[in-house]
């Protein structure tokens, strides 16, 4: 076989019949190098490492024996200039002397075909720097001199895996033949024609990138190490299984993710690599996470972005680089990931911190999950997570302080133990139990637990069990809430409850927005009761953003609301805002002006400031409390006496009567108790306080008419309707509560009858001991 290839290649002893001396001196001389082969024509060096096989590499001199036409044909494969070989003798010799090529070198002599080739290394490698050798050439440490061994007049590089078939050698050089040696004028014809186009030959374009099969081929078994300037080391190997099955994987069909899109610098990772500038390892994730900003939000959930004591973890740290979990399934991975820098918590810590709300299935369409919005939002997530709707739902297995009722002492009420309950519904007011069944059905268990009296109560306890919580309440108590399948997305108040369905949003948060502009119709949606037009006692069908009177139909029963209109019962504070009040069609005093949506406030009711102070931010005036609330100077000085005592009085029940402020921001009127047959029928603000005997109804409406004559009222803004808040209903007939009508002829009638009393008890007290000491004086006197 080796002496076949010495038959078709150009022998190095045909070079020495053609110009031993010139070629000695000239390769002496200028120290030929290989990037002279490499320059000359990039393009078809390329074309032909790709296509060549064994076959094609037989040299143009072999074909140039057989006929002129398949030297042409053989010159166009090989995209060496064949028409230059046509040349004359002269010509040829003269390039031949000018640009003596490796080859030739390494034909004439084996010894200067080596030193040529080791002073040819340096200079293909810088090339190979700038992205001008393709990597099937510069895969091999020997590249440049099996390129030297290759004749020059093929006009190509050969690749790693061919050149030792074709490599010249000594041996080659006592196997050549005579007739191999008449033909070695052609041979050098044609080399000194490859090497006088190079002269003009184009610029070289930067090879591209490897490929993926490329990256893989590599790094897929690879076993060394890259140790950085600190000392620490990375391994270059890749677990091919893992990255196939990661959402960043060039298998994916959704999104198809290269090497070098995450390992991309400035050369785009061409090989040989560039030194890597890290000297940590992380510096190192540094570098790399600056690539997932291309396609992701950054974010740092969890972690405070204005702390300076710690750095802050990359993209790499929390979400690794090949074994990347998809969203649903960070929860499980992410643990153990905190640890790593959490060194001093437990598993069980990482776990809760990070685990998603609680939810039960995927929930309606559209809908991401609060914890989803933590990614890019982490300040307003965990600014909410602990308020009242955040805390509305929480599971007892993993929340120690969920409980707040007394389950370690027996009550006849309470049938059931704790371990009996899965979650808590509410915390301030009362607080419900709840079982979830093996058929995914959800009970409220029969009794509540009230807070302010630390007692036990029924809770329809006559059919708890054929009562699915999710059908009467689940809408306002869950996130994402589908009512075909009855799923939800999260337990609790949500941000999509405020804000909409997100997962379009998280999709593409720059051309997706959210309903930020929350309204107070978002608030009414759980603060209200009534019908959908499906039937539910929920807006089923409503989202942020939507008209709620569209979604929802409110409740005028007596039993649900006063006969003036305002709320009996709890959840209805919205009806009571939109109840022909000013500060609700101003459109300048939404919910949000009060109550704190991402933090506790300053109060239980999450209020932004302290009452008075909220009220006299847009009522001045009124903050000479003395004058704008006569007969009440004592109150005032005292610090008893707040604004909603008259204005927002506790007209609704939740857990114990009278526990819920009316949010109708109504005058007090009094007189709607007298129309409507007493306080049991119409509270009002007066006897809230009064109701001593004698201060009836009648008698605080006297009182306020009294004090309208006699006091000059304050001027200021004032958004309230008046005494009488809504057009009154024909006033029920006294009879008909069994009270007799009582017309008081003056004002504090009951006051003076007191005192009265007091004085003529002092009366007797004193004719009493006036008596005693005439008894005694006289008595002593007779004695005496």
């Amino acid at each position: 076989m080796t002496e076949e290839v010495a038959e078709d290649e150009a022998t190095p002893s045909a070079e020495e019949e053609a110009t031993p001396e010139v070629t000695k001196e000239t390769a002496a001389e200028e120290g030929a190098t290989p990037s002279a082969e490499e320059e000359a024509t990039p393009k078809a060096t390329q074309e032909a490492a790709a296509e060549e096989t064994p076959e094609d590499e037989a040299t143009p001199s072999a074909e140039e024996e057989a006929t002129l036409e398949a030297t042409e044909e053989a010159a166009e494969d090989e995209a060496t200039p064949s028409a230059e070989e046509e040349a004359t003798p002269e010509a040829t010799e003269e390039a031949a002397e000018d640009e003596a090529t490796p080859s030739a070198e390494g034909e004439a002599t084996p010894k200067v075909t080596q030193e040529a080739a080791e002073e040819a290394t340096p200079s293909a490698e810088e090339e190979v720097a700038v992205g001008e050798a393709t990597p099937a050439v510069t895969a091999t440490e020997n590249a440049a001199e099996e390129e030297a061994a290759v004749p020059a007049a093929v006009g190509t590089t050969a690749s790693a895996s061919e050149a030792p078939a074709i490599e010249s050698t000594p041996e080659v050089e006592e196997a050549a033949t005579p007739a191999a040696e008449a033909t070695s004028t052609n041979v050098a014809s044609a080399q000194s024609a490859v090497v006088a186009a190079s002269t003009n030959a184009p610029t070289q374009r930067p090879t591209p990138p490897p490929t993926d099969s490329q990256c893989r081929g590599c790094h897929g078994e690879k076993q060394d190490m890259l140790t950085l300037t600190s000392g620490e080391v990375i391994t270059l190997g890749v677990d091919l299984a893992v990255i196939s099955g990661s959402p960043h994987s060039s298998l994916s069909s959704d999104h198809p993710v290269r090497c070098n899109d995450c390992h991309r610098n400035e050369t785009r990772y061409r090989y040989p690599h560039v030194e890597n500038p890290a000297q940590t390892r992380q510096e190192f994730a540094a570098n790399v996470a600056v690539n997932c900003a291309s396609c992701h939000y950054p974010h740092s959930p969890f972690h405070d972005t204005e702390q300076t004591d710690y750095p802050l973890p990359t993209c790499v740290d929390c979400h690794g680089s090949h074994a990347i979990d998809r969203v649903e399934n960070m929860a499980h991975s992410m643990p153990a990931t905190c640890l790593q820098c959490h060194t001093d918590e437990t598993p069980a810590w990482a776990a809760n911190f990070v685990a998603p709300r609680l939810g039960f299935g995927a929930g309606a369409e559209g809908y991401a999950g609060s914890t989803r919005c933590a990614g890019c939002h982490e300040e307003r997530f965990f600014s909410w997570r602990d308020t009242l709707h955040g805390r509305l739902i929480q599971e007892i297995a993993t929340a120690s302080d969920a409980v707040v009722g007394d389950f370690t002492t027996e009550n006849e009420v309470r049938t059931f133990a704790l371990s009996d309950a899965a979650y808590t519904i509410g915390s301030r007011w009362k607080q419900l139990y709840m079982t979830q069944t093996v058929s995914n059905t959800f009970h409220i268990l029969p009794a509540q637990w009230n807070v302010a009296t630390e007692s036990w109560v029924s809770y329809h306890p006559e059919d708890w069990t054929e009562r699915d919580w999710r059908q009467e309440c689940g809408s306002c108590h869950v996130t994402g809430l589908n009512t075909q399948d009855w799923t939800f997305t999260e337990f609790g108040v949500g941000c999509e409850s405020c804000h909409g369905p997100s997962a379009a949003h998280a999709a593409d948060p720059e051309n997706v927005k959210p309903f930020d502009a929350v309204d107070d119709q978002v608030c009414g949606a759980c603060h209200s009761r009534g019908t959908s037009p499906e039937g539910y006692a929920f807006p089923a069908t409503y989202k942020p953003g939507d008209v709620l009177v569209e979604h929802f139909t409110f409740t005028t029963t007596a039993e649900a609301v006063w006969p003036d209109g305002s709320a009996r019962w709890n959840n209805q504070q919205y009806m009571d805002y939109v109840l022909d009040n000013e500060m609700h069609q101003s459109g300048e005093v939404p919910c949000v002006a009060c109550h704190a949506v991402h933090d506790n406030g300053v109060t239980e009711a999450q209020l932004n400031k302290p009452v008075n102070e909220l009220c006299l931010d847009c009522h001045a005036q009124q903050e000479a409390l003395v004058k704008h609330t006569p007969f009440h100077e004592q109150a005032v000085k005292n610090n008893q006496f707040l604004c909603t005592d008259c204005h927002m009085p506790k007209m609704a029940t939740s857990a114990t009567p009278f526990d819920i402020a009316s949010h109708a921001f109504s005058q007090p009127n009094p007189q709607a108790s007298v129309d409507h047959g007493g306080v049991a029928a119409m509270p009002n603000a007066c006897n809230q306080c009064h109701s001593d005997p004698g201060e009836t109804p009648q008698w605080a409406a006297q009182t306020i008419a009294y004090a309208k004559a006699h006091t000059k009222p304050v001027g200021g803004v004032s958004y309230g309707p008046g005494p009488t808040p809504t057009p009154i209903p024909p006033p029920t007939p006294m009879a008909s509560v069994g009270e007799p009508a009582i017309t008081l002829p003056e004002v504090e009638t009951g006051k003076w009858i007191r005192w009265g009393l007091i004085a003529l008890v002092a009366l007797v007290v004193l004719l009493v001991a006036a008596w005693a000491y005439y008894r005694i004086r006289t008595r002593r006197e007779h004695n005496a």
